[in-house]
């Protein structure tokens, strides 16, 4: 018995020190650039979150009852979150606002998946006019993914308003079932269900053509000889010149079927990808239609990163840590903190060590993974990897990181 639900976890160790560190990078990233840390509450009401989720993400809502009697769900979307919280928080005047985030979601997980919290990290621009923000965004993100070391990272951009514009003429229950297709990435049966459709030939051939429209500006160019006039091509070419121009182009791809769980999008849209992952590690796009049923008049963009599936192939950031194992041997504990103040005023991780026996401090270190360990009653510093030993005013010694 571990005390939790199956699908829930609690984390600690090095892989907290993973994620919090993780946190604090693309804080510093998006923090630079006027973005303000959100902390929004676990609970959202039950309503609210089910009128604005797609059927597929409304059937995996965890429903709970708060202490006031409400009918409640534990959080299922962050940018849900954002958007509510800044609507009834901040007056008009202060738009646009931007905001990031590094926290739990919650749904019920659907095969193959088993957890039922993951941990997000986002950011969102909101209530802004004209042009930039979608650059802005997507140059930041990129920037973050460097930040965070996540390898051969880079991002596929879409617009759920080119598909919607071909769908007008399709039977519901067909479109339906197009866009389900699509969002599994299952071509062959999108070519299946498109070849039973009911439409006029002059249709389904550019529908039959839109999931080969991927690629670079050669699948933009591609389709704008076949997708028929109206379609919306300008905005993602806009984006894509401006990535390129700002030294993004080996790390930004069409793919103009792309398609998102969440349908509140209504526009530009993209998933991002890294090295070893067969499925994206996160997404966003354009959302007006959503914040406009929030009250909030404008235009709205932003994404989400799944922060433990972007650690799973992520270097470990932290290098080598130089923590000290500090016993306190014959000291009084008064003496022994003021002692230690040695090391954490140098920005030397330690942990104090109160148990008796030296011996058994050592052991300690040594399970712990600690290279170094002293006695605070005397003025040397022990590597327990060669069994040596140097003055604390050597300490640390030259070429090992300590940060």
């Amino acid at each position: 018995m571990t005390g939790l639900p199956s699908g829930f976890k609690s984390i600690s160790g090095d892989n907290a020190a993973k994620i919090e560190r993780a946190r604090q990078i693309f804080f510093d990233v998006f923090g630079a650039y006027g973005y303000r840390v959100l902390l929004p509450s676990t609970l959202q009401l039950f309503g609210s979150c089910r009128d604005r989720l797609s059927p597929g993400v409304r059937s995996r809502m965890l429903s709970v009852n708060a202490p006031s009697g409400e009918t409640c769900c534990l959080r299922p979307d962050l940018t849900l979150a954002a958007v509510e919280h800044m609507g009834s928080s901040y007056s008009p005047d202060e738009r646009p606002l931007r905001v990031c985030y590094g926290d739990r979601i919650f749904r019920i997980p659907t095969q193959p998946d088993l957890e039922v919290e993951n941990f997000q990290l986002g950011a969102e621009l909101l209530g802004w006019e004209g042009e930039g923000a979608d650059v802005e965004l997507l140059t930041l993100l990129l920037n973050s993914l460097d930040a965070l070391e996540v390898r051969n990272s880079f991002v596929v951009i879409g617009d759920v308003t080119i598909l919607e514009n071909l769908l007008q003429e399709v039977p519901f229950q067909t479109a339906s079932a197009l866009r389900d297709a699509l969002r599994m990435q299952s071509f062959t049966s999108y070519r299946e269900i498109l070849s039973r459709a009911p439409i006029s030939e002059a249709l389904r051939a550019p529908l039959r053509a839109l999931p080969s429209l991927r690629g670079g500006v050669d699948a933009l160019e591609a389709a704008a000889g076949i997708l028929p006039p109206g379609c919306p091509l300008e905005g993602i070419g806009s984006l894509l010149d401006a990535l390129n121009f700002a030294g993004y182009k080996e790390r930004v791809f069409v793919d103009l079927s792309l398609t998102r769980e969440l349908d509140y999008y209504s526009g530009p849209i993209f998933e991002i990808f890294s090295e070893g992952q067969g499925r994206p590690v996160g997404g966003g796009g354009r959302y007006d239609g959503l914040l406009s049923s929030f009250g909030i008049i404008g235009q709205a963009t932003g994404f989400s990163l799944n922060l433990e599936q972007i650690l799973e192939k992520a270097p470990d950031p932290g290098g080598e840590r130089m923590f000290v194992m500090a016993w306190s041997g014959s000291l009084s504990p008064e003496n022994a903190m003021l002692c230690a103040k040695y090391f954490s005023d140098r920005g030397i991780p330690l942990e104090m060590s109160w148990v008796k026996q030296r011996s058994r401090s050592v052991d300690l270190a040594r399970h712990r993974g600690y290279r170094w360990w002293t006695d605070l009653s005397d003025d040397h510093v022990y590597d327990l990897l060669d069994n040596s030993s140097l003055p604390r005013s050597e300490f640390p010694p030259k070429g090992v990181p300590h940060a």
